[in-house]
């Protein structure tokens, strides 16, 4: 800050530039005014501008600063609460806002942090209880509708969600966050129209994560695309792309040329098993948690009439779900790779059947965690002794193994000298050769699928992709076991054993 700036001038300024998204300079200019006085108004939104941007164990550290220096004051412990719940320190988390009740037991911001911190916990009936009692005391606490929405909607409460997240939605239509949300229910409930449509709130602008496009072509709204180019524009992560790829030839068929951007590494899978599609390597790079696309890689004399993003192409080409789009999978793996792997695949396999698992993400974060069972639940699986498993992991799995072998005496086999991760024409390879797939629900599932390998995916609770009983709409391979409750690892897995007999026996329809 210079010598003679207030401190009101130094946020106003930084106010200024964040709103016209240079978030990262602001950051650079209260960072250095943090560093020379630590004045907490500049702490405060130093932390708020550093979670936005993605950095929330230096934003949790902010926000700490500024409680200390302010003890009393609920803002600066309900912001580093909620840090902490994303980082995955819910008991600190849910401790500091217990102190803080005990000197404000009807703040309702406390009280909806704390609920908060009960969701990420999969606490859902503590959460209901908490934002119950914020609406009984402030009927008009903002999101506390909508959360509460989202809450019962966990629960599998679905009659009693969906007035609220209407009611939510009529009270701020221009929130993003609770259309998405409801969007979201509405695909767990197989109602695929209105939830596609209510999925498109993710590109908003005002949604923090909505990907950036530096892109000069009209946006495909469903006209015909006879004689057109239709670019298909990346998003979300890989696992989602895999999945929605499915409808790559139906476009083929429609268009007069369809442009794919995509990530690398699916570079060569998609070119082979697609040759009637022309695909391209994306540019993108982060800003906060957006993520911004170029196209120079266009030809400016040959520009697509359209573009659309990927996951909207269920809504534009209105599919009702009534038929699975790729029955036997879409990708075809390089036979030069399937080649090199197979002798290796016999001889572990040493006469018996060959099985994958993936127990996990490559990315799990405090959010993502409760949808990855522990490593006892995979009990029935090796009941099964007839089978040789292989580890579909990605990364350093060796403490997973470990532990693998402490529950069971084995552990799936891991090709320690393969990368997974980056090299996709192996993992796809390898996917090939294995008589069934068992997994959460993962990239590595999704192209295992694609490539025709029978998958079962374990999923905790119903999720958005669409299926035609347990089949996956989009990838015919792929079954799913759903628990009757939420997180009820033990039924969903001796179901999942049940469904991997039946398959490893050529029975695919039981």
């Amino acid at each position: 800050m210079a010598s003679n700036q207030t401190v009101d001038d130094l946020l106003g300024e930084c106010q200024r530039l964040a709103e016209a998204g240079r978030l990262s300079e602001a950051i650079t200019k209260l960072t250095r005014a943090a560093e020379a006085d630590g004045h907490p108004a500049v702490l405060f939104m130093l932390g708020n501008y550093e979670k936005a941007a993605g950095r929330t164990k230096n934003a949790a550290k902010r926000f700490r600063a500024v409680l200390h220096l302010m003890p009393e004051a609920p803002e600066p412990r309900v912001n580093l609460a909620n840090s902490l719940t994303e980082l995955g320190a819910y008991d600190e988390a849910e401790k500091l806002l217990r102190e803080g009740l005990q000197r404000q037991p009807d703040s309702p911001d406390l009280l909806f942090s704390l609920a908060v911190t009960a969701g990420f916990r999969e606490d859902w009936e503590q959460a209901e209880v908490m934002y119950r009692r914020i609406l009984d005391a402030a009927p008009d606490y903002p999101n506390a509708v909508a959360n509460l929405a989202e809450t019962l909607s966990r629960l599998r409460r679905y009659d009693e969600a969906e007035p609220l997240f209407r009611s939510a939605i009529a009270s701020d239509p221009d929130n993003p966050a609770i259309r998405y949300n409801f969007s979201k229910q509405l695909l767990e409930q197989g109602r695929t129209g209105e939830g596609w449509r209510y999925n498109e709130a993710r590109l908003e602008p005002s949604n923090p994560e909505a990907a950036k496009r530096n892109l000069s072509v009209a946006r495909w709204q469903g006209e015909p695309l006879d004689g057109k180019c239709l670019l298909v524009c990346t998003e979300q992560g890989l696992g989602d792309e895999l999945r929605f790829s499915a409808y790559f030839k139906r476009l083929a068929r429609m268009a007069k040329q369809v442009l794919v951007e995509t990530d690398p590494r699916l570079l060569p899978l998609y070119r082979r098993s697609l040759p009637e599609i022309e695909f391209h390597e994306f540019y993108r790079r982060k800003s906060g948690r957006s993520a911004i696309y170029s196209y120079g890689w266009l030809r400016r004399d040959a520009m697509p009439d359209y573009f659309i993003e990927i996951c909207s192409l269920p809504l534009l080409l209105e599919d009702n779900n009534e038929a699975v789009e790729a029955p036997a999978g879409h990708l075809v793996p390089d036979p030069d790779r399937v080649a090199e792997l197979a002798p290796r695949l016999s001889e572990l396999a040493n006469g018996q059947k060959l099985v994958g698992l993936t127990w996990t993400s490559g990315l799990v974060t405090a959010i993502r965690a409760s949808s990855y069972a522990p490593i006892e639940a995979w009990a029935p699986l090796f009941a099964l002794t007839d089978v040789a498993f292989v580890a579909m992991q990605y990364g350093d799995s060796k403490g997973d193994l470990e532990a693998f072998e402490q529950a069971f005496g084995r552990a799936p086999h891991w090709f320690e000298d393969l990368d997974l991760r980056n090299d996709l024409e192996t993992l796809a390879a390898l996917a090939s050769l294995l008589d069934c797939e068992v997994a959460m629900s993962t990239a590595t599932s999704v192209m295992c699928g694609a490539v025709g390998t029978p998958t079962i995916e374990v999923i905790p609770f119903p999720d958005w992709a669409p299926f035609i009983g347990d089949r996956d709409a989009l990838i015919g391979p792929i079954r799913r076991v759903l628990p009757d409750r939420n997180n009820d690892w033990v039924p969903a897995f001796a179901s999942a054993a049940d469904m991997l007999r039946a398959t490893l026996a050529g029975d695919n329809e039981t």
